[in-house]
């Protein structure tokens, strides 16, 4: 079962419509999320292709992932203040919107089954990828494998 968030068309307006919520372009190449920011907003993708990276010290970054249109991404910093833990680099063009760790929070409580989906295999005392999967150590966000 598919843990992480996507969201539809519906869902992606209603971020939008968030307070602070913001549009943000990139191009290909471009740097969305850099690891180990202090960085809190989520971003959601509206259009284009990501990709996460798995930063490996001193030995540069393996790809773990891809996200596309409704595909959420930096969840876990924005609900837990922790950096992020992955670089996250667009493929092609695309844009996306960012929004701030309260308005998340709020949307989550507008629509519980999304938060209930995400954390559906997360257990006390383990971290949880943005896909959902456990991780005794680390959080590595994963939209798709």
């Amino acid at each position: 079962m598919d843990r992480r968030i996507r969201l539809n068309d519906v869902e992606l307006e209603q971020l939008l419509s968030l307070d602070g919520a913001t549009r943000s372009t990139w191009r290909a190449g471009q740097v969305v999320i850099r690891a180990d920011a202090d960085e809190r907003h989520v971003v959601a993708v509206l259009d284009g292709t990501l990709q996460v990276l798995q930063v490996i010290d001193g030995a540069g970054s393996v790809p773990i992932g891809s996200c596309e249109v409704g595909d959420v991404i930096g969840e876990i910093s924005a609900l837990t203040g922790a950096p992020r833990t992955a670089d996250v680099v667009a493929v092609t063009d695309a844009r996306c919107v960012l929004v701030p760790p309260a308005a998340w929070a709020e949307f989550l409580a507008a629509h519980p089954a999304l938060l209930r989906r995400r954390s559906a295999r997360c257990t006390r005392g383990s971290v949880c990828t943005a896909s959902g999967e456990r991780s005794p150590r680390s959080s590595v966000p994963r939209c798709r494998r």
